[in-house]
């Protein structure tokens, strides 16, 4: 059910709120079994899933992985839908660091390597972009020095286009990388499916991060409809 809210969502959010049908989905899913089923649903054209998605893209969907090429025209001209396993976009992890790092598989996203005044530009409108760094530079100094390239990353792709993040299973992303790596993506909207959300807690006075429940659907109501 969770996965069918999140097909449905997507339309609710571009075109209801806003107004577009193209864009960048990124959907994040916590295991290797759940990325399988989601990956078959959404590529199979006569999946409600799929035909949900094609509603919110106007027939022009693109269902991706991180290792396939992505191109700024993709983006512009369809509803790209990129899947994505939470380990493999967390900086914690050291073999899913190429998420980060330079690749040719994406392209027109980012000025002309010699353009550096059009990189620094970039970097002080977007300053959690990744740049080239010289021996001892901090990320800071990087951003603010004439002369930095931004790297031409997915992760960068990501920060730039503001994707719309899906989390499926959104109680694993609660640790500390995952959230930052989340947030990192600049997104547009982030929509986290959890039968188990995170509930706010009061410390000291202060409430602590929790969900923001959107809506909220109880095992009664589901028995009640037949449901279970």
């Amino acid at each position: 059910g969770k996965t069918l809210l999140g097909a449905a969502a997507v339309g609710q959010i571009l075109q209801g709120w806003q107004r577009r049908s193209t864009g960048l989905v990124l959907w994040v899913v916590p295991n290797e079994a759940i990325y399988s089923q989601t990956l078959k649903a959404l590529a199979n054209r006569d999946h409600p899933y799929r035909q949900l998605l094609n509603v919110a893209g106007a027939g022009r969907v693109k269902v991706l992985e991180k290792n396939h090429p992505l191109t700024r025209q993709d983006v512009e001209g369809q509803l790209c839908v990129m899947l994505l396993m939470l380990a493999g976009a967390n900086r914690r992890n050291k073999e899913t660091l190429k998420f980060f790092a330079d690749s040719g598989r994406v392209s027109g996203f980012l000025p002309r390597e010699d353009d550096l005044a059009a990189h620094h530009a970039l970097l002080q409108a977007v300053p959690n972009l990744d740049a080239y760094r010289s021996l001892g530079q901090t990320a800071e100094e990087a951003r603010m020095q004439m002369g930095s390239v931004v790297k031409s990353s997915l992760g960068n792709v990501m920060r730039l286009v503001r994707p719309l993040v899906i989390i499926d299973e959104g109680h694993h992303a609660y640790s500390e990388g995952a959230l930052q790596t989340l947030d990192g993506f600049n997104p547009c909207f982030l929509l986290e499916l959890s039968a188990t959300p995170r509930m706010p807690v009061a410390k000291k006075g202060v409430a602590s991060s929790g969900s923001n429940l959107l809506a909220n659907v109880h095992g009664t109501d589901l028995d009640a409809a037949e449901m279970i």
